[in-house]
This record gives C-alpha cells, structure tokens and sequence, in this order.
C-alpha cells in the first residue's frame, strides 16, 4: 500500500527557521534531507494546513486514525518539547523564544530517492520570483511563504510528514540564532582612540615625454688661411741673372 500524499497547498507568510534549502542535512534517522522550519503566528488561520495533514492521516488508517498516536508535523510553539538531542524534555520556547506564541511547522524533502539519485533542492525565489542562489538571501529569520504537501509515513511510529516542495522569500525580518553581531550595538568610541588615517588613493604615475637621443653634431672645420704665391727665386751668378 502506498503512503497517502494530499494536494499541494500554499502556507500563510511564515518566519523561515534553521532552514536547510540548498544543502541538505543529515537528520537523526541518518537520512540528507532539505529542511526548513516554518513559525506561523497563532492569530493566522491555518485551517487549510491542518486539513491536509488530518485528510492525509485519514487516508492512511481510516479506522484507525484517531486512536493511534501519530506525529502530527503542526506544533504549537508555546508547549512542543524537544523528543531527542541535548534539549530533550524542554520545552522548545524556553531555548527558542521566538517560537512562543506561533505554530511550528517542520518541512522536509528528501535530498536522495528510492534508488539513492541525488534529488535537487526545492527551488527558492525572491519576490520577482527571480530564482536565488545564495544561501545568504533566504536566511534564519526572514519570512517566506512555501508550497507544501502532506505525506503520511509508518515505520518505528506512525506520522505526516510536510513535504518541502518550493519557497518564496516574502521580505527580510532581524536574523535568529547564530547571526555575527553587529559591532555597532556593542562597542562604543574609546576617549583617546588615535583616529585612523585615511586611505589614499593610489596615485597614476605621470606619464614620460619620450626620450630622443639628438645626432652627433658634425666636426667643424677650422678655416685654413690662404697660401701666399711666391714666384720663383732666380739664381744670380756674378751680377748676372740666368735665365
């Protein structure tokens, strides 16, 4: 017999917690899953929640469903109490605050199929729909609204599962859990601080004027006085000139 699966629905706007989107995460039954929890304020109406997850469990033990402790995935934040890890017994508003006064809704998809082929993560968008693919833009505290469905499962206990199968981020909201600080808000000026300097810009270097090598200039020739004609001497031999 197949496990009942219901219609696929839209959730009212819900605060994104621990979410899991684009890496999965291997939960306590050892399996990679896709996660997100989902905090839906009590004064929402989410009858068409509770009517897939009650139809599902319906569907699955018919003459059976209302006797049979089954898990059901909708938790009210003010009194679940953690079924297993270091807060076991604890109710989940006295470590997570923000869950008090809201239903806790955990989704899931399964990050492996039957035959162990890896499943693509549900896809997440922004609010053109433009599809996101930094993990940092849907973050623990912003809020979302998702399409999910019923799943009704039966192994060591009996329970309905919601399937995980896309997001909407919807708008930001002031980040939960292990989100940095902001320095701001912790630290003030101290009285004899040195201020820093500034940084400067770097500065182009100014470019060169080409360098041209000027020819060697010519020998200059020193003017030569002119030669003196001297006619030629004639010999004189006793008075008289030969010729």
């Amino acid at each position: 017999m197949a496990n009942a699966r219901s219609e696929a629905i839209m959730t009212p706007e819900a605060r994104l917690c621990f979410p899991a989107l684009f890496t999965p995460k291997v939960t306590q039954s050892g399996k990679e899953k896709y996660t997100a929890t989902l905090l839906i304020p009590k004064t929402v109406d989410i009858t068409a929640l509770q009517n897939i997850v009650t139809q599902t469990a319906q569907q699955q033990w018919p003459d059976q469903w209302k006797q049979i402790p089954w898990n059901n995935p909708i938790q009210d934040g003010d009194t679940a109490v953690f079924r297993s890890g270091k807060n076991v017994g604890k109710r989940k508003c006295d470590v997570y605050p923000e869950y008090a006064g809201h239903w806790a809704v955990d989704a899931t998809k399964q990050a492996r199929d039957r035959n162990n082929q890896v499943v693509p993560p549900p896809p997440v968008v922004d609010q053109n729909v433009q599809k996101v693919l930094d993990p940092e833009v849907v973050y623990s505290g912003c809020y979302v609204i998702a399409n999910v469905n019923a799943w009704a499962y039966q192994n060591q206990q009996y329970g309905v599962g919601i399937g995980l199968n896309a997001v909407q981020k919807v708008r930001d909201g002031e980040r939960l859990g292990n989100a940095a600080p902001d320095p701001e808000t912790l630290f003030a000026p101290l009285p004899s601080a040195p201020q820093a300097p500034m940084p400067q810009a770097p500065q182009a270097p100014m470019p060169q004027a080409p360098q041209y090598n000027a020819p060697p200039a010519p020998p200059v020739q020193q003017p030569q006085a002119p030669q003196q004609y001297a006619p030629p001497v004639q010999p004189v031999t006793n008075g008289q000139v030969f010729q």
